[in-house]
């Protein structure tokens, strides 16, 4: 397995965005926990992704290249402008796809979709890259969140494909908000 730095997804940056489009599986650094993700368009690597992580009913959130992709794939009513105006950031915002969404139908089962920025170099790539990935923290159910490399469960060291390392992140979860809904499910 490839261990990127931050100076080596720069330089190798075609590579990377490439093997990505072919659908591997990645760990990559946000503003709150590792995360592990791929191209949010591809079906069989979502499948792969929800095999990796025991997830096989709950919905996924993505990672956005902009507040333009979100306005062209969500629903976004005047009255959460004040919510998206906090992007990038640790939040996770619930909204409700447009038909016409760009993710493959096995990212969410229901009419809505997690949105994130993230304050953090890794939002330079994805807004690079041009479209959606998936975000998802990196551990097993019930487990605690990946905040380094050495904390990676060998299990899931093993679906994965390469892995970008920024060293440790000490911090936690996004907060999840429902616009919805309006509610917060996770502060």
């Amino acid at each position: 397995m490839d261990i990127y730095s931050k100076e080596d997804l720069v330089e190798n940056f075609d590579l990377i965005a490439s093997r990505i489009e072919k659908g591997e599986i990645f760990i990559y650094p946000t503003d709150t926990v590792y995360g592990i993700g791929c191209d949010s368009r591809n079906f069989e690597s979502v499948e792969k992704l929800r095999q990796i992580r025991d997830r096989s009913e709950s919905a996924f959130s993505v990672l956005v290249p902009s507040k333009d992709w979100i306005g062209w794939n969500c629903i976004v009513l005047d009255s959460f402008s004040k919510e998206i105006s906090k992007l990038p950031g640790a939040f996770t915002f619930i909204l409700q796809k447009k038909d016409s969404c760009d993710v493959a139908s096995n990212v969410s089962f229901s009419s809505k979709i997690g949105v994130r920025m993230i304050d953090h170099w890794f939002q330079g790539i994805v807004e690079r890259l041009g479209f959606a990935i998936i975000t998802t923290s990196v551990n097993k159910k019930g487990d605690l969140p990946m905040t380094c490399l050495e904390d990676l469960d060998e299990e899931i060291k093993r679906g994965v494909d390469f892995m970008i390392d920024d060293g440790k992140i000490d911090s936690k979860s996004s907060k999840v908000v429902d616009l919805v809904d309006s509610k917060v499910l996770r502060n």
